[in-house]
């Protein structure tokens, strides 16, 4: 009964202390600035990781730490663009590979990726965590940047 309730416990504070950003929410698409093109990454709602916030680099050039139900974007050149997420390595806590995509740019187009996370579990307690970050088609992409917030870009 005592697990039970542990288990309970510990459910209850991962939901409590999910995160998501408080930016207004996605109302459409942006137009690329001349002679470049836009390119969105989002965090899909997911239970898993959900609490967790990761680092987003494009071209090696950190963006954004981008939190659950989140997305941001920026213009970029046309050309391929290595996108990367860079996972937080707290101490004696869970190892995350990081994981990266290149994603095509032509100029004046928008581009998707998005970041979803896997948890593997035991005992209804997760063990693992794997990223997985993909090059998304546009109409998938609107619907699930339809039910997320903003999260600005924060250039450094």
């Amino acid at each position: 009964m005592k697990r039970f309730e542990l288990v309970r416990l510990l459910l209850l504070g991962f939901l409590l202390a999910s995160c998501s950003a408080s930016g207004p929410r996605f109302a459409g698409l942006e137009t690329p600035p001349a002679g470049q093109a836009l390119l969105y990454v989002y965090r899909p709602s997911e239970f898993c990781g959900s609490a967790v916030d990761f680092n987003l680099l494009v071209d090696d050039r950190y963006i954004v730490l981008l939190e659950s139900r989140s997305f941001t974007y920026l213009p970029v050149r046309q050309g391929e663009h290595e996108v990367k997420f860079l996972f937080p390595r707290p101490e004696g806590g869970f190892h995350i590979p990081d994981v990266s995509v290149l994603v095509p740019a032509q100029l004046g187009a928008v581009n998707f990726a998005r970041l979803t996370l896997e948890c593997q579990t035991k005992y209804l307690l997760p063990v693992k965590f794997v990223g997985h970050l993909e090059w998304v088609q546009q109409n998938q992409a609107l619907q699930e940047l339809a039910t997320l917030n903003l999260h600005r870009f924060e250039p450094k």
